[in-house]
């Protein structure tokens, strides 16, 4: 089997299948679940997919390279607000970026002033201004 790279907003999976239609489908399939039943045209239309030659990169450097393009964009002192649980509602708080978002093992994160503990990246957003 080959490995696919699956590709749709602005994140990558890799697949391993006996073909590229094959992956495409596991990866609409994965979005379907969370589609409102209108919207799973969608989730094909966006699929992006390419046989990858070398070997997907590993976890670790997948969250490495998450934390390079958030520390390109927002630089440390960026005011965000942040989720602790699901990302949905108001946010759990508001602060400073106080360090360069990092490689947490798999899990790109960043430190926040006033904040106990580090948080995904996925579950922050900067302010605008």
């Amino acid at each position: 089997m080959k490995t696919y790279a699956v590709t749709y907003d602005d994140q990558t999976r890799y697949v391993s299948a006996p073909t590229a239609a094959a992956a495409k489908f596991d990866v609409a399939r994965d979005l379907m679940e969370d589609l409102d039943r209108r919207d799973r045209g969608r989730a094909f239309r966006g699929l992006r997919v390419h046989v990858c030659k070398d070997p997907p990169p590993t976890p670790q450097e997948v969250a490495a390279a998450q934390a390079d393009i958030w520390n390109a964009r927002h630089p440390v002192g960026t005011v965000v607000s942040y989720w602790r649980g699901l990302k949905e509602g108001e946010p759990s708080g508001t602060g400073a970026t106080r360090s360069p978002a990092q490689a947490l093992g798999d899990n790109p994160v960043v430190w926040i002033a006033g904040c106990s503990g580090c948080i995904h990246l996925s579950h922050v957003e900067a302010s605008d201004g």
